[in-house]
C-alpha cells in the first residue's frame, strides 16, 4: 500500500498577501522578479511537513504570459520555478510541475511548458484546476511526450449554481481518469472547503484505479486591493483559481482544524494525496501533517510501504 503524500498550500493567495498585483503580473513572474518570496513560501510548507512542493508555474505558459508581454520567458520561468522548489525540497522531498488550464487547447504551448518542466527535473506533472474536457485534451497532447508521472485534479464537478461557486449536484457524466489514460493520481482541487471535496471523493471511491487527490480551497482572504484587481482583469483571469473563491458571511475561510478533521474520511474514500488550494497556508499543512502522523505506521515522506 502507498502511504499518504502531503502536498503544499496555495502559492498564489500567499503571494497576494505579500503584494502581488494581478493587474500587471502573474504569480509565476515572481520566480524571476522576487524569487526570495517564492522560496520562503516553499520553505514554510516544508517546515510544516509537506512531502511534495508544486512549482510556481500555474500560469507559466505562452498563452497567459503573452497577455503581459512575457511570452519569451516561458522556459526561463519554468526552469527557475523548478530550481526554487528543489532548493526548498532538498533531496528527500518531491517537486511537482504545476500546470494550469489556460493553454489546455494549445498543443504547442502545452508542449513548451511540459518539456521545460521535465527538462528542469520535476518528479511529476500536476494538471490542476482543469475541466474534464481540458484534461482529456491535455492528456492527448502529452501522450508519449514525457515519462514523468501525470497527476490530474479537476475543479468543476457538476452544475454551477451561480458564478464563483462550484456545487456538486450531478456527477454521473463527469470523466474519470486512471491508468489507461496515463494518469498516476486523480481527484479534485479548488472546491471550497471540505464538504464538496468529501462528496466528490466519496463518489470517486471505487470508480478509478489510481490514488485520489484532495486539494480543497479554504476560500479567498479579504484583501483591500483584490476587488479592483478582479475588475481590471475580468475574464482573462477566470481560469486562475485564486480569484474564483470569494468568501462571504455564510462562507468563511475553512480552518486548518476542519482540514485535519476530514483526514480519516478522505483516507477511507481512497485519498492518498492531500494538500490545500486557494486561501490555505502552511497552517493548513501543519494541521494535515499532524493528522496524518497520527495514523498507524506513519513514517515521514510518503512512499511504498515495506
Amino acid at each position: 500500500a502507498r502511504r499518504p503524500l502531503l502536498l503544499d498550500a496555495a502559492m498564489g493567495t500567499r503571494l497576494l498577501a505579500r503584494g502581488l498585483d494581478l493587474t500587471r503580473e502573474d504569480p509565476c513572474l515572481w520566480c524571476l522578479d522576487r524569487p526570495d518570496e517564492v522560496l520562503d513560501i516553499h520553505r514554510r510548507d516544508i517546515a510544516a511537513g509537506s512531502d511534495a512542493l508544486l512549482t510556481n508555474t500555474f500560469g507559466a505558459n505562452r498563452i497567459t504570459l503573452a497577455r503581459l508581454g512575457y511570452q519569451g520567458e516561458v522556459i526561463a520561468i519554468n526552469r527557475r520555478a523548478v530550481a526554487l522548489a528543489r532548493e526548498a525540497a532538498g533531496p528527500d522531498r518531491f517537486v511537482l510541475g504545476s500546470i494550469g488550464p489556460q493553454a489546455a487547447y494549445d498543443t504547442a504551448a502545452t508542449r513548451e511548458q511540459v518539456l521545460a518542466l521535465a527538462e528542469a527535473g520535476v518528479d511529476a506533472l500536476f494538471l490542476e484546476t482543469h475541466t474534464g474536457h481540458a484534461a482529456q485534451r491535455r492528456l492527448h497532447d502529452l501522450h508519449g511526450l514525457t515519462d514523468r508521472p501525470i497527476l490530474v485534479a479537476l475543479s468543476q464537478w457538476g452544475d454551477m449554481a451561480r458564478p464563483n461557486q462550484q456545487t456538486v449536484s450531478s456527477l454521473g457524466g463527469y470523466p474519470r481518469f486512471g491508468r489507461d489514460d496515463g494518469v498516476s493520481a486523480f481527484g479534485s482541487n479548488c472546491l471550497i472547503g471540505m464538504e464538496e471535496t468529501l462528496r466528490v471523493t466519496k463518489w470517486l471511491r471505487g470508480r478509478v484505479d489510481v490514488p485520489l487527490i484532495a486539494k480543497p480551497s479554504a476560500g479567498l482572504p479579504h484583501q483591500p486591493a483584490l476587488s479592483s484587481q478582479r475588475s481590471a482583469l475580468g475574464s482573462q483571469l477566470s481560469a486562475i483559481s485564486s480569484l474564483r473563491v470569494k468568501p462571504s458571511a455564510g462562507h468563511p475561510l475553512a480552518s486548518p482544524a476542519s482540514f485535519a478533521a476530514a483526514v480519516p474520511r478522505l483516507l477511507a474514500f481512497g485519498v492518498r494525496l492531500f494538500g490545500g488550494c486557494c486561501g490555505t497556508t502552511e497552517a493548513h499543512i501543519a494541521a494535515l501533517r499532524a493528522a496524518l502522523d497520527q495514523l498507524p505506521g506513519s513514517a515521514g515522506v510518503s512512499g511504498e510501504d515495506s
